[in-house]
């Protein structure tokens, strides 16, 4: 077996209350891979995922927690290797809402990471990140034929902050 990949982008900034902690597990669990690292921030990536670490300043508190969706190619091998690297993962489960089939782990800083795949969806469909998300908001535009225009980029724990529209 392969190990999954993430195949679609995603670009965030995340501020943790202890650097070290943090560039060792999105390294040695979620497998990243560290380009520079400094006493106040680390770039790392994983595949087209790019992650900047920057430290917590006093008094933030969960009110920097976000949630990051990672699209993988494979939920079941995501969630075994996770799992073995000491992840604790959910168990894989479909999200009818959605329309994708998702794990759900946590990262030091109490940061939710979603890895998923879309089900029953078009093949036009699955080859964008989260397309279920680009049908969740096709009600607030005028429709389009192909969800290809849409890519979802990341939320923050209360409502959607980002969404990258590519037309």
């Amino acid at each position: 077996m392969t190990a999954p990949t993430i195949v679609a982008p995603v670009s965030r900034h995340l501020d943790v209350a202890d650097l070290v902690r943090a560039v060792t597990f999105y390294r040695d669990t979620l497998g990243f891979e560290v380009h520079a690292h400094a006493d106040h921030s680390a770039e790392l990536t994983l595949g087209p995922a790019r992650i900047t670490l920057g430290r917590r300043g006093p008094g933030a508190g969960i009110a920097g927690r976000s949630i990051l969706f990672f699209e993988t190619d494979d939920v079941a091998a995501t969630y075994d290797i996770l799992a073995a690297r000491g992840a604790e993962p959910t168990a894989p489960a479909d999200v009818n809402w959605i329309k994708m089939r998702m794990i759900e782990i946590r990262d030091p800083d109490g940061n939710t990471l979603w890895f998923g795949k879309g089900i029953g969806a078009s093949r036009a469909c699955r080859t964008t990140s989260s397309h279920s998300f680009c049908r969740a908001f096709r009600c607030r535009r005028k429709a389009r034929s192909d969800c290809n225009q849409y890519i979802f980029t990341w939320i923050d724990v209360d409502k959607v902050l980002s969404l990258t529209w590519k037309i």
